[in-house]
């Protein structure tokens, strides 16, 4: 994603300068980070369905998503960037990647996932869909 950084003036660049100061000034004074501040980024999951359940993939999947459940102070959201399957987006090693992230759902933790080139889109929301709670 290209950022993007206009031109200023000098009373612009002042302005901006200022207002960062007085922002980061005041968080320096906050006795402790906000949840609502935090925010956990997870890559590449690759997650199989045919993995055994105590080879290393899915173990390391299951432990962080088990302690990120037991923090004493939620994050604002966990943030899963694909590649979500393993190789080629397969449904059933999408049902095992939810059900392994399930607990964060149970947890009430915002939850949102992107997906890489290992990812098919169609197959991803069918599965999705299929582990949405019932209205």
């Amino acid at each position: 994603m290209p950022v993007h950084l206009p031109a200023q003036n000098r009373r612009q660049f002042l302005f901006t300068l200022g207002a960062g100061f007085i922002t980061c000034s005041a968080g320096a004074f906050a006795s402790e980070t906000q949840s609502d501040d935090i925010v956990y980024l997870l890559n590449d999951t690759h997650i199989g369905e045919k993995h055994p359940a105590n080879s290393p993939v899915p173990t390391h999947l299951r432990q962080v998503v088990s302690e990120l459940v037991n923090l004493k102070q939620k994050p604002a959201c966990v943030l899963i960037n694909g590649d979500l399957a393993l190789k080629d987006g397969q449904p059933r090693d999408y049902r095992h990647f939810a059900k392994l992230i399930r607990p964060l759902r149970e947890a009430k933790i915002d939850t949102h996932l992107t997906l890489g080139n290992h990812d098919e889109r169609d197959v991803f929301y069918g599965v999705m869909q299929e582990e949405q709670p019932a209205a």
